[in-house]
């Protein structure tokens, strides 16, 4: 496997949001490679308070972009990228009233270069209070690159949830 690369990616390799928030890396390191960084040391901190804090800031905010973005062989999609295409919930009350099945169906895709050895869809359901109620999961063995695969996770307990979260983890 190649040593990862930090270059910009093209439009295309990234997702929207995604896109957007690297530009918003790059525009934020070219503006700090024209602060005068040796002149604010040479005068001391201490003298130019304003812009020693503006450094801090600016400096902190490029940290939190490093530890969020990452560098995925060019800060661009990782060799393997598995999401979930859709998802639908559908819940019933047993004839007395009792318990709560829900089913929550849908489909992942491999959108990326490499196979998935092991794709994990995940859902938990909450009350309307936001305690949690149950939890589940569905492994998907071997997707292969431009494959999908659909999943069914169940839910029976007492008390019906009023929603659900799902996410994917995969290797």
């Amino acid at each position: 496997m190649p040593a990862p690369r930090c270059e910009r990616p093209a439009p295309s390799q990234v997702p929207g949001s995604l896109h957007r928030g690297i530009a918003e890396a790059y525009h934020t390191v070219a503006l700090l490679s024209s602060w005068p960084l040796p002149s604010l040391i040479g005068r001391g901190l201490m003298a130019r308070q304003g812009a020693a804090m503006k450094y801090i800031v600016t400096l902190a905010a490029i940290l939190v972009l490093i530890a969020t973005a990452g560098c995925y062989g060019g800060m661009s999609l990782p060799p393997t990228y598995v999401r979930i295409l859709n998802h639908s919930q559908e819940c019933e009350r047993s004839a007395t009233g009792d318990y709560c099945t829900c089913y929550v169906r849908g489909a992942v895709a491999n959108m990326g270069e490499y196979a998935a050895d092991e794709v994990d869809v995940s859902v938990e359901w909450y009350d309307a209070n936001g305690a949690l109620l149950g939890e589940a999961s569905e492994p998907i063995f071997d997707l292969r690159p431009g494959q999908s695969a659909h999943f069914e996770l169940m839910y029976q307990q007492r008390g019906c949830p009023s929603r659900y979260e799902i996410w994917v983890e995969w290797s």
